[in-house]
Formats: C-alpha cells, structure tokens, sequence
C-alpha cells in the first residue's frame, strides 16, 4: 500500500504491470492495481490501471526505483507524477 511512500498515495496497491495491461511490454513503470474509493490516492486523481511513469522527472521503471524517489519526495509538499491512463499521459501535481 502506500504507507512505504508519500502520504498521498495512502490508500492504493501498486505493482509490476500486469499481463492482462493493454500496454504490458509496451511500456515502463508501476501500475496502480487498486485504489480505495475517497482515499488520499484517490483524491489525488489516481485511479486502477494508471501507469506511474515518472516522480518529479526522474523515470520509473521498477517498485525499486518508485520507492527511492518517493522516499525521496516523502517530506515534499509538493511532487508530480507522470501517469499514463490507456492512450493519455497525464502530469498529476499532488501536495
């Protein structure tokens, strides 16, 4: 869940890409399986099935590299997260 990363992502299950994803093998990053209806994650503008491709900039390609930069971010009031939602890359500034 989102308490290893920034508050706002309480909440949500992130995970590899799954097979089933449109874009598996298309794309890098980690996939929201799951967001609670009115949690912080869900709030921010996340929803199941977005693709987290980047925070504050830095590429995502791995939960590994996910963590390190959220970690990173904890404290911030502020960061963005680059997502792709089916066909739409979208730039979501949480705080």
């Amino acid at each position: 869940s989102g308490s290893r990363f920034h508050s706002v992502l309480s909440g949500s299950v992130l995970g590899l890409i799954d097979v089933k994803h449109p874009l598996f093998r298309r794309i890098e990053g980690v996939e929201i399986l799951d967001v609670k209806a009115y949690s912080d994650a869900f709030k921010a503008g996340l929803r199941k099935g977005d693709i987290i491709t980047g925070v504050n900039g830095h590429l995502v390609t791995s939960l590994e590299e996910f963590e390190t930069y959220t970690m990173k971010y904890k404290k911030s009031p502020k960061f963005s997260l680059n997502i792709r939602r089916k066909n739409n890359n979208l730039l979501l500034m949480l705080q």
